[in-house]
């Protein structure tokens, strides 16, 4: 028995998947108030399945000729990704066939089965959830037409499979044992002066192909290049020789074969006898839902970290910018700014007061309050909104709707509509230009704001606001992928401290280990030290600014349990470091 294809492994996990998701169906709809990993997984396997289903075609060139993309990415990275995804799809379904769900309604029993389940079922979520994106990834690659959001989606393909191989050891062993001397079958043995086959027609074509060249070049001799022929057993082992190939190099992917057999599989029916040229009838299409969360890109957790994480490194790098343009010149006083409103708001970074208006009076350091300013206006202006760029009157049509809506009870639902929705109205021509419009608002905003306090010299205002723009449509772009994302995240308000009767600072907000983080350029005005985290933990801890709000996504189905996304990032007044 020769290893998987490509092609058989993708129709094997579309079965594979459509018969898990069917089981667990069995199991939530027989259910009262159904376990929300159950729903969880379910909910993951179809956007597998909606990523295969999209893959396979683009596998089999069934789309048209070889596409120009192909040439960026590796085979190696296709292959980790499909043997990774069989393995974890048939520990999965090991894991659920031992519930014995049955369609006779769910009985104690199967709670308590479920309940034993639990704990390795969430483990294989969190590969499957990385399988996922590797899979969407890949898709992006092969259909991505922009050259910046190609070298992202590269990068972030490397980052994973890379994760995926480092946190899998059973996968980093098979992929380490299918070297090109390890073949698992082995070449057939050659009869002196003859061979055991008579070489096809088509064979020299082969050998005159750049890809078998190159093999030919690199490390075979002419007997060993006649071993290694196309009709030969070996070659349904050898598949590592294309390491360093990409996809563009091959004349067929789909046959290139992956280091695992179907016997050694769990689920092993679902890939034998499997050609891979067509999707299984048994399962339907994904949904038009479904393959939009897929071609718009794996919006993971991971995903939206990441970008808050350069999001902050920005407006960090513009803020210095700016204060650097005013080189030798002090701020102003913030009792000098006429505007009421815009002095609330510079004035409501400023959570404890303790060496903050010292700070923005002090050159060196007055960037940090400068991001906080920035970054607070971001918030309010951009992430605050419905939509980033949404026209008023639609925009207020849709709220209206959706508080009837969510009257219904049914939370999850709204959400998904709403969604798909605003997916929708980003296609808009409306859109683009009410988008262009909403930027240059914000940009004018912040610049009014930091003007107020350090207006910057005549001759580098340009290029400030030119990079400020950037740094905005940067913001824009991730609020409204926050905001279509199937799942809910929410940029949190920033803790407000307790003010008494004459408009001081009462009590200030503590510092809180387990949603934020602290600056460590902040902690000593002489340099970097670092903060022992119980030490930050003590009552005397307190936030002074924060430079970048909390970001939360909500986990449970009535969206009462939230997880951190991205910690706030603040920066603390600690006496004994003053």
């Amino acid at each position: 028995m020769d290893p998987l294809s490509v092609a058989s492994s993708v129709v094997g996990l579309l079965s594979a998947t459509a018969a898990i998701c069917s089981a667990l169906e069995t199991f939530i709809s027989s259910s009262i108030n159904a376990p929300i990993l159950a729903r969880t997984v379910k909910l993951e396997l179809h956007d597998v399945r909606a990523a295969l289903c999209r893959l396979q075609p683009l596998i089999l060139r069934q789309t048209g000729p070889a596409l120009p993309q192909e040439s960026q990415l590796d085979v190696e990275q296709l292959l980790v990704t499909l043997t990774g995804c069989v393995c974890t799809v048939s520990e999965l379904e090991k894991e659920v066939d031992d519930l014995k769900i049955e369609g006779e309604g769910i009985k104690l029993l199967d709670r308590a089965r479920w309940a034993l389940k639990e704990t390795s079922i969430a483990s294989i979520l969190g590969r499957l959830q990385s399988h996922k994106a590797s899979l969407t990834l890949i898709i992006l690659v092969l259909t991505c037409t922009s050259a910046d959001a190609q070298r992202e989606n590269l990068d972030r393909l490397s980052s994973q499979v890379s994760y995926l191989a480092e946190v899998n050891a059973q996968l980093l062993d098979r992929m380490r044992a299918a070297g090109p001397d390890s073949a698992t079958v082995p070449a057939p043995q050659i009869i002196e002066g003859e061979k055991e086959f008579i070489s096809p027609p088509y064979e020299s074509d082969l050998r005159g192909s750049r890809v078998y060249k190159k093999i030919y070049r690199s490390d075979a001799t002419a007997e060993q290049w006649d071993s290694m022929s196309i009709t030969s057993k070996s070659t349904t082992s050898r598949w590592t020789e294309f390491s360093g190939f990409s996809l563009g190099d091959l004349s067929n992917v789909s046959i290139v074969r992956l280091p695992l057999y179907a016997k050694e599989l769990y689920n092993s029916a679902w890939y034998d006898g499997q050609d891979g040229n067509e999707v299984p009838q048994t399962m339907p299409r994904p949904t038009v839902l479904e393959e939009r969360r897929v071609e718009e890109g794996a919006k993971t957790c991971q995903y939206f970290s990441d970008s808050f994480e350069r999001l902050l490194e920005s407006v960090k790098e513009w803020s210095r910018d700016f204060s650097t343009a005013s080189a030798g010149r002090r701020s102003m006083h913030l009792h000098s700014v006429l505007n009421e409103a815009a002095r609330d708001r510079i004035e409501s970074v400023m959570l404890d007061d303790r060496g903050v208006r010292r700070m923005l009076k002090d050159e060196e350091r007055r960037h940090f309050v400068l991001t906080a300013i920035c970054m607070r206006l971001i918030w309010e202006f951009v992430f605050t909104k419905y939509l980033f760029g949404l026209e008023t009157e639609t925009r207020q049509n849709l709220l209206t709707l959706e508080r009837t809506l969510v009257e219904s009870g049914e939370r999850r639902a709204v959400h998904r509509w709403r969604t798909t929705t605003l997916s929708l109205l980003l296609k808009t021509s409306s859109h683009s230009t009410t988008l262009t419009s909403a930027v240059e608002s914000v940009v004018t905003e912040i610049a009014t704001h930091l003007n107020h306090i350090l207006p910057p010299p005549p001759d580098r205002a340009p290029a400030l606001i030119s990079s400020l723009r950037n740094l905005v449509s940067q913001a824009a772009k991730l609020a409204i992928e926050m905001r279509t994302s199937e799942e809910v995240y929410v940029m949190k308000r920033q803790p407000l401290p307790e003010y008494d009767d004459h408009g001081e600072v009462s009590d200030t907000v503590p510092f809180n280990p387990r949603a934020m983080r602290i600056n460590q350029e902040d902690i000593s005005s002489n340099g970097h030290i670092d903060l022992p985290s119980n030490e930050a933990n003590t009552p005397e801890a307190s936030v002074k600014l924060v430079l970048f709000p909390l970001v939360v996504v909500q986990v449970s189905e009535p969206c009462e349990d939230e997880s951190v996304v991205f910690p706030m990032q603040v920066l603390v007044n600690i006496p004994q470091y003053r």
